[in-house]
């Protein structure tokens, strides 16, 4: 049977090893003392009874929050939590509990061995921040003062002020907002003095628009969080907090059904290449509604200061790159002639099985990642991936493993390739954002080979390893 995070008993310690025209808006670190030896990645052990209600994805992003600090490896506990809802406050600590106490000592725990961790329910499903990372700035701002004051975040976070006043002045790794490979431009300059309510300066919106097509996705330029939304039903602002920084970009002009499509709103944790949406269709006139008018299909940005660079191009008073093709250097570009991708976002990518074991990740390739529990030797949740491929012939064939959600050890692909089926086992826990090759095959592109993934890895479902189903690909 299935085991679920949920299920805590009491106090027991839970080991868990996961490892245009134009437009307007309307008018009107590290914690300090003892670090572990890096030599493999956390385990998070539920040590306090207060955790009972914790949901299985609060956990699973309380251990990835402990998994992406390099100076948190071995054993690391949760202590304490006090949970008010949407969002939670807990203690860490990764002091050998299980080790005798020193002659004179009365506890392990000292103020070098722990360190606080937030955690937030946004739309997107939880999301933890350990004093001193880089989003618990733009985390702690989506719990209200109310009930959190200002003298106790303080108190729990000294390392996010500290954090902050060492922070340069401004953002320096901005990138465009739109795919790799498809050339934007200019098409109107500094201008709206609308600012939303203090959000954005007055004259900080610049007009972009696709080159040679109709229409484009737009993406995240920065990694941070969505702290506010306009939206009337037709299009959307979104202003994101760029991570460590109180520094706010805004896209107007979003479709709002890309944009819902997307899974994006507020409290919203983005990456680079997060899609964000798609411009609100607008050539056919002038759109005009409580979020905004546009004229021509474009995305109005706003900038969070004059003089910013974005993939090397500066935005400044007196110097913009307009009667530029502008491209980014981020997004997922086309594969080459002799390459075909399936990602798990493609209608060529099927799962199957229960779904309430199927969970998403805003990372890997794309920005996006599947995945489920290993289940011992039963299957219950598998998927495949079925290209259209480029005619019979020799094709050598890719996973790609993501950086968070994929800790199997012996996650078992099957390969069906002309009438015959072929295995590869990989540690997705020794990849991070990497393609692995399941090795060279022969295809006769009949339409029904695949690639096949499942949770019947043999590792038993009381280890809570994360199997990782992301792009599959097949190279000629």
């Amino acid at each position: 049977m299935r085991m679920m995070f949920s299920k805590v008993f009491g106090s027991v310690a839970l080991t868990l090893g996961l490892a245009m025209a134009g437009c307007g808006a309307p008018e009107a670190s590290t914690p300090e003392g003892t670090q572990l030896p890096a030599t493999q990645k956390a385990e998070l052990r539920i040590v306090t009874p207060d955790a009972q209600k914790m949901s299985e994805e609060a956990r699973a992003a309380l251990l990835k929050a402990i998994q992406a600090r390099p100076d948190m490896t071995g054993s690391v506990s949760l202590i304490s939590l006090r949970q008010e809802g949407s969002w939670a406050l807990g203690t860490l600590t990764w002091a050998d509990l299980s080790k005798p106490l020193a002659l004179g000592d009365e506890s392990h725990l000292t103020m070098d061995n722990m360190t606080a961790v937030l955690l937030v329910q946004t739309e997107q499903g939880w999301v933890a921040a350990i004093n001193g990372d880089e989003h618990l700035r733009s985390l702690l701002a989506l719990v209200p003062e109310s009930s959190l004051e200002p003298v106790a975040r303080a108190a729990m976070f000294p390392r996010e002020g500290e954090r902050q006043q060492a922070l340069s002045a401004f953002y320096n790794g901005y990138k465009f907002f739109w795919p790799a490979n498809v050339p934007f431009r200019i098409t109107q300059g500094w201008h709206d003095p609308y600012t939303w309510n203090g959000q954005f300066g007055a004259y900080m919106g610049i007009d972009f628009d696709v080159s040679n097509a109709s229409n484009s996705d737009i993406l995240a330029g920065a990694p941070g969080t969505v702290t506010y939304v306009c939206n009337d039903g037709t299009q959307m602002l979104l202003t994101i907090t760029t991570s460590g920084t109180s520094e706010k970009v805004g896209y107007l002009h979003l479709d709002t059904a890309s944009v819902n499509a997307a899974g994006i709103g507020q409290g919203s944790v983005v990456n680079f290449g997060t899609k964000l949406g798609r411009m609100l269709n607008s050539d056919g006139g002038t759109i005009s509604t409580s979020c905004g008018t546009s004229m021509g299909t474009h995305v109005h940005m706003y900038l969070p200061y004059r003089g910013v660079v974005i993939d090397g191009k500066t935005f400044d008073t007196n110097n913009l790159p307009t009667g530029q093709d502008l491209y980014s250097s981020q997004g997922t570009p086309p594969p080459p002639s002799n390459e075909v991708i399936v990602d798990n976002t493609s209608s060529r990518f099927t799962k199957y099985g229960p779904s309430q074991y199927w969970y998403t990740g805003n990372v890997g390739y794309g920005g996006s990642t599947t995945y489920t529990y290993a289940n011992g030797s039963t299957q219950s949740n598998y998927a495949r991936w079925t290209p259209a491929l480029l005619g019979a012939g020799y094709y050598t064939v890719y996973a790609y493993i993501p950086s968070n959600y994929a800790t199997s050890q012996t996650a078992k692909y099957r390969i069906y390739h002309n009438g015959t089926n072929n295995y590869a086992t990989v540690n997705q826990n020794n990849y991070y954002n990497a393609w692995v090759s399941l090795g060279q095959h022969y295809f006769s592109s009949n339409g029904t080979e695949y690639v096949e993934l499942s949770d019947a890895t043999g590792e038993a479902a009381s280890l809570y390893r994360m199997v990782g189903f992301d792009a599959i690909k097949f190279v000629k």
